[in-house]
């Protein structure tokens, strides 16, 4: 069976997201049932928070992906796609962006259902008697953040020197590791303490995820440029670079998640303003 980019979708990610849905109507009741206690250990809503993120995801990658379109790094069958193009992004490319953001989402909070709020880990926050917050995970979030500037600076690099095998890799990298390395330099230590819900969240959805993109390579729904990428196959048909894409995109929608439904992001930014506030005020 030949299946276009939109039966794709309508069977390998809407379907799934109709399913979820169901599946975690039932929260929003139980949610009633534990407004004092998620008003206390929560900023937002785990449902406000994915609409936010289906829209900065749309707004971040649509510029990126466009742009990759157009220097050739994938292109599309034209009999696969319906050839309405926003730029040059397939109608059907621009949808996947919040669909693959809603099925993550899904799926975060059809775990966070699961265990119930009881079991999730406690965020810290130790504040002095000005209200500010004292320092958390430092050397982890240097390392961390050390790290990722290093990478990011290597991809820009790269990009500058013009090595083409490595043109798609470092565009991943430039594009996802500026707000990642925000996310962990914000709560590092809260994503490490979520870090068994993380990896349930994160293991099957980027292997899902890369196993219907090697779907559709097969199909030649899409084609991956082997100029523009290192050559290396998985299962002899999905570049590597693809399931860094997924294993990228689907870590910044969950740490999002995570930092907007934790207490203590929040906190560390009163903690900021106060801090400012009170050097300001000393002079």
């Amino acid at each position: 069976m030949s299946l276009t980019y939109g039966s794709l979708l309508l069977i390998f990610v809407i379907v799934p997201i109709i399913a979820l849905g169901l599946v975690n109507a039932g929260f929003l009741v139980q949610r009633k049932n534990h407004d004092a206690s998620m008003a206390e250990r929560s900023w937002w809503s785990p449902w406000v928070a994915l609409a936010v993120l289906i829209v900065v995801a749309v707004l971040y990658t649509a510029p990126w992906d466009n742009h990759l379109i157009a220097a050739g790094v994938w292109w599309y069958s034209p009999a696969r796609i319906s050839g309405i193009a926003i730029g040059q992004i397939p109608l059907e490319e621009l949808l996947f962006f919040p669909l693959q953001t809603l099925l993550i989402g899904l799926w975060f909070i059809g775990l966070l259902r699961e265990r119930g709020w009881e079991g999730l880990p406690a965020d810290s926050g130790v504040f002095d008697k000005r209200g500010i917050q004292a320092a958390h995970c430092k050397g982890g979030h240097l390392i961390a953040v050390t790290v990722g500037g290093t990478l990011w600076l290597a991809a820009l690099l790269l990009l500058r020197d013009g090595w083409r095998p490595g043109t798609y890799l470092s565009w991943e990298l430039v594009w996802a590791l500026p707000p990642l390395l925000l996310q962990i330099g914000l709560g590092g230590d809260i994503l490490w303490r979520w870090r068994r819900l993380l990896a349930k969240v994160l293991v099957p959805v980027v292997i899902y995820l890369s196993a219907v993109d090697a779907l559709a390579i097969h199909q030649e729904i899409w084609t991956i440029s082997p100029r523009q990428t290192l050559g290396v196959l998985v299962g002899g048909v999905l570049p590597v670079e693809e399931i860094a894409f997924f294993a990228l995109s689907s870590t910044l929608v969950a740490f999002g998640l995570t930092l907007a439904i934790a207490s203590a992001p929040r906190q560390r930014i009163q903690a900021f303003r106060a801090r400012v506030a009170y050097a300001l005020g000393r002079h």
